[in-house]
């Protein structure tokens, strides 16, 4: 069993690196077109590229949030309020992509959603785990109801 770990650890680190690779090298042969030019600047790389990252801490640290039943209990509903936030991320990337739209990361039900979720995880850190702003199963399905919309809109 041990052996089957490490090898399977060993081909994640080679896959990581070779997909790494790749896009490295797509984007070097990339930088010279004229759309790469007129599309892309460091400060949209950097936003492309760090909105999963600040999605994957926001929700992650909400569920270490002392008293929280998201980690336990209410597991699914998180993931599909992250999935919801991923996919209207990565839509609103490709439309603005195909329509030379300015892209913008962070969007409003992402602030809605994070904010939501900093209240009620801030009560709950303020009342050591008893009382959060409202209950956790009503917020989780709100969020996932604003953030499901946001996609299908």
């Amino acid at each position: 069993m041990k052996l089957a770990h490490t090898l399977l650890g060993i081909i994640m680190v080679l896959e990581f690196f070779g997909i790494s690779g790749h896009i490295y090298s797509s984007i070097n042969e990339s930088k010279e077109k004229e759309h790469f030019k007129k599309r892309f600047s460091t400060s949209t790389f950097l936003s492309q590229m760090l909105i999963l990252p600040l999605m994957i801490v926001v929700w992650t640290s909400y569920q270490f949030v002392p008293g929280t039943k998201s980690r336990d209990e209410y597991n699914m509903l998180v993931i599909f309020g992250y999935g919801a936030q991923f996919l209207q991320a990565t839509h609103r990337l490709m439309v603005c992509d195909v329509t030379l739209a300015p892209f913008y990361a962070i969007r409003r039900t992402h602030v809605l959603v994070w904010a939501l979720l900093a209240a009620n995880g801030f009560c709950l850190i303020s009342s050591q785990g008893k009382q959060g702003l409202m209950d956790e199963w009503y917020l989780l399905v709100g969020v996932n109801v604003i953030s499901w919309t946001a996609v299908w809109h």
